[in-house]
């Protein structure tokens, strides 16, 4: 949580300390009652999702904020996807690291993944930051978790609760990545042609001064464009998680407009 709280965010920047839920009492989830979600902060973010597609509907929270903690059975939060009732407690991590094999909680070094092993700690990524792993953002089991159990909701990919196909059930971390690497190299790929194409374009404008003024202004506005769409894609963070379709349309714009600045070099 350290880096949103050096930027001055606190608990009641979201939640309000007068009305904790809002949920009817009988639910068996907790329901948080907010007053301020998080689209109203990260508007980029939720450009990516307006579009629609697979995760559209479904909050924030729910890869975001996984139900993680529970004081009272540790053991039930060292394997998210045996993790069951006992996880009842939203992370406050939001940090999703995608890695294959980093885990939010492990033990001390050179200790076993076994519950009666002590000293369990949350690990941080090569920033210093708390982190969830993979396996908590998409395939924990929690029958506390709205975001798995409230009205509409499909389980997510929890092995135990999903109520989606049987290859989209999570029972390892190298399962996700893979899944989400489907998504992010495309646009991680394209993204890293559409700088090489701008880095390309800037240096052949340099050298070209006999370039007609209305040529120059083309290709300027073209490879602005472009530089739009990098800098929306760095600032959404997820590199096509947010929404696949969308990422991966707004790439091809953008190599587009490459595509045609460089044409236009070409030719004069």
């Amino acid at each position: 949580m350290q880096k949103i709280y050096d930027k001055g965010m606190r608990c009641n920047t979201c939640h309000d300390p007068h009305m904790v839920t809002k949920n009817d009492w009988k639910d068996e989830y907790t329901l948080t009652g907010l007053k301020k979600e998080c689209a109203d902060c990260h508007a980029t973010q939720k450009e990516f999702f307006k579009p629609g597609g697979i995760h559209a509907e479904d909050r924030c929270t729910a890869c975001h904020m996984p139900n993680i903690m529970s004081c009272e059975n540790f053991g039930a939060v060292q394997f998210p996807d045996h993790a069951l009732a006992d996880n009842v407690r939203a992370s406050h991590i939001w940090n999703i690291k995608v890695d294959k094999t980093a885990k939010t909680l492990n033990p001390p070094e050179g200790e076993p993944r076994k519950s009666n092993v002590k000293g369990w700690t949350i690990a941080r990524d090569e920033k210093g930051h708390f982190f969830v792993d993979l396996m908590w953002a998409c395939g924990r089991t929690s029958f506390s978790d709205v975001n798995l159990v409230g009205p509409g909701a499909s389980g997510c990919h929890s092995p135990v609760q999903t109520t989606l196909p049987d290859k989209l059930k999570y029972y390892n971390q190298e399962q996700v990545y893979n899944d989400v690497m489907k998504w992010q190299q495309p646009v991680k790929d394209g993204y890293d042609k559409i700088k090489a194409g701008i880095k390309a374009i800037d240096r052949g404008l340099a050298d070209n001064t006999l370039l007609p003024v209305e040529k120059k202004a083309e290709i300027i506005l073209l490879t602005k464009q472009a530089q739009e769409i990098v800098s929306k894609l760095e600032k959404d963070g997820s590199w096509g998680v947010h929404g696949p379709a969308y990422s991966n349309k707004i790439v091809s714009e953008a190599l587009v407009y490459i595509q045609q600045a460089q044409n236009i070099l070409k030719a004069n």
